[in-house]
């Protein structure tokens, strides 16, 4: 009843309020998922009113972020429910580079490898990943003053 009372309170998404209580969820993780998701709300916000002509599925934002990676998994450490990674990190990058610059809005990409990149790590439940260790930089335009 309190985290559904909380979920509410915070406007997730139905379905994800849904699959928390399936998952018995603790408040710690709905109090992550509320504040993760309150951010993308406010950034949404923010985004159509510096960038009007940027198109977005809000919906499917909202969403993401609400029950962002790619998934929820058993915590190992303590048997609780905790986001789940793909291990092929490298794959998000690259997504977020071409969507992103399927806006329009990016004037420059680049990518650059540190010094010491990481390569492979573990995540704090144990699972594994990996990466080619280089960086995405973008270079955003700069948002039209009103007159």
């Amino acid at each position: 009843a309190i985290l559904v009372l909380l979920a509410a309170q915070a406007a997730l998404p139905p379905v994800v309020v849904d699959f928390l209580r399936d998952l018995d969820a603790s408040p710690r993780l709905l109090a992550h998922l509320v504040l993760v998701h309150d951010v993308a709300a406010r950034l949404l916000e923010a985004l159509a009113e510096t960038w009007p002509q940027l198109r977005l599925d809000a919906g499917a934002v909202l969403l993401g972020a609400a029950t962002h990676d790619i998934g929820l998994e058993r915590d190992q450490r303590n048997n609780g429910i905790t986001h789940k990674i793909d291990p092929d990190i490298d794959l998000e990058r690259d997504y977020v580079e071409k969507t992103l610059a399927s806006t329009g809005l990016v004037t420059e990409i680049s990518h650059f490898l540190p010094d010491n990149p990481l390569k492979e790590a573990k995540t704090a439940t144990g699972g594994n990943f990996h990466s080619n260790g280089q960086v995405l930089v973008l270079k955003i335009a700069e948002a039209e003053t009103k007159s």
